[in-house]
C-alpha cells in the first residue's frame, strides 16, 4: 500500500536466476480479471517516473470454468500485444479478509506473530494454511505499531496462481483491490498534501472502504451476499462506510474526513444521487481515466475510446500497473 513501509508480501511466486533479473527491469502487466471483464495496464519509466503506455480491457462472460478463462486470457494478451508476460494480479475471494491494526505495546519483532494470531482468529485456519501480509503507516512518536493486515486461504492464493500460470504468464505479486486502489490514489496525488479522504472502490460484491491520512491507510474490505449489485444493497454500503469512518475518528483519533471519492463499478443515477444525499461528507466520483496524468503520455501505446471508459472499472488494473517489480519482489 505505502512503498516506503516494511511489509511481508501476500505472495512471491519464486522467480529466480535469468528470469528474476528479467523480471527487475521492467514493470510488470496490472491485470484485473473479475465482473465479466478483463482490463491491463502496463507503464514504462521516463524520466524516472512511471508512464502509462498500454491500456486494454474488454467484456468476458462471467460463468467461464477455470479452463475456458485461462484460454481468454491468452486470446487477450495475443489480441492486444501487451510487452511483457510478467503481471501483478488481484485475488478475488470473500475469504479474503483486510482491516486496520493498532498497538501500542508490541514491539516489532512481534508483530508477525500478533498478527498471524489475528489472522488465524479471523480466518478460523491454522497458520500454515494462510498466506499473511501486512502494511505498517508512518511510525508515530508514541511508540504505537499501525497498519493493515492482509490475509487469505493459502489454498486460495494457489488456485489463482495455477490460473494465471496456465494462461501463459508470470505473476509477480498476488494483490488485493485497496492496495492497487491506494497505489493509484498515491501515483496521481503524490506531489499533493490532500486531506484526510475516504476512497471506496466497488465491484458488483465487494467494496474496499478506505481512509487515507498522511501516508497512513486504514482500510476494510465489505462483501455483498448476492451478486446484484450495490444499488440493491445501499443501506448495508453506508451503514458500513459510517462505521468505518466512526472508527478512525474514535479508535485512530484522525482527523475528520470531508470528502468520500467513489471509483470503481458506477452506481445507477438513481442510486449515486440516494448515496450523496444519505452520505454526511462530501461524495465525488472518481474517474481515474479522466486524470490528466494518465491521458496525455505520449508514449501511450493504445487504449480504450472514450465512449468505452465508463463501461469498465479500470482503476483496479491501473494501480496493478504501478507495482514495478524492482521494488517489490
Amino acid at each position: 500500500m505505502n512503498p516506503s513501509s516494511k511489509k511481508e508480501k501476500l505472495l512471491n511466486s519464486g522467480l529466480s536466476g535469468r528470469l528474476h533479473r528479467w523480471a527487475e527491469n521492467e514493470h510488470a502487466v496490472g491485470l484485473d480479471v473479475n465482473d465479466g471483464q478483463i482490463a491491463a495496464s502496463h507503464f514504462i519509466e521516463k524520466n524516472g517516473a512511471p508512464v502509462l503506455h498500454a491500456l486494454a480491457a474488454e467484456k468476458i462472460d462471467p460463468a467461464l470454468s477455470g479452463k475456458e478463462l485461462a484460454h481468454c486470457i491468452r486470446t487477450f494478451w495475443k489480441k492486444h500485444k501487451l510487452p511483457t508476460r510478467t503481471v501483478c494480479t488481484r485475488l478475488h475471494s470473500p475469504s479474503t479478509i483486510a482491516r486496520p491494526f493498532s498497538y501500542t505495546n508490541v514491539l516489532s519483532k512481534e508483530l508477525p506473530r500478533v498478527l498471524s494470531l489475528e489472522a488465524e482468529e479471523a480466518l478460523q485456519l491454522p497458520f500454515e494454511e494462510i498466506s499473511l501480509s501486512w502494511n505498517l503507516n508512518p511510525a508515530k512518536q508514541n511508540g504505537e505499531i499501525s497498519g493493515a493486515l492482509i490475509a487469505a486461504p493459502r489454498k486460495t492464493v494457489r488456485n489463482h496462481i495455477k490460473l494465471i500460470q496456465s494462461s501463459g504468464l508470470y505473476p509477480i505479486n498476488v494483490e488485493i483491490d485497496c492496495s492497487a486502489v491506494i497505489n493509484l490514489y498515491d501515483f496521481i496525488n503524490k506531489d499533493s498534501e490532500p486531506d484526510p479522504i475516504c476512497l471506496i472502490n466497488l465491484t458488483s460484491h465487494m467494496a474496499d472502504i478506505v481512509t487515507l491520512v498522511n501516508g497512513a491507510a486504514y482500510p476494510r474490505i465489505l462483501y455483498s451476499s448476492t451478486q446484484n449489485g450495490w444499488a440493491n444493497h445501499l443501506d448495508y454500503l453506508i451503514e458500513n462506510i459510517e462505521s468505518a469512518l466512526l472508527h478512525y475518528q474514535l479508535k485512530i483519533k484522525g482527523d475528520p474526513v470531508h470528502k468520500l471519492l467513489l471509483t470503481g463499478q458506477p452506481l445507477p443515477n438513481e442510486a449515486m444521487n440516494r448515496f450523496i444525499e444519505a452520505m454526511s461528507i462530501s461524495v465525488k466520483r472518481w474517474n481515474p481515466t479522466s486524470e490528466k496524468k494518465m491521458l496525455t503520455s505520449a508514449h501511450l501505446k493504445k487504449i480504450i475510446s472514450p465512449e468505452e471508459m465508463t463501461s469498465f472499472n479500470l482503476s483496479t488494473a491501473l494501480g496493478l500497473g504501478l507495482r514495478h517489480p524492482k521494488r517489490e519482489l
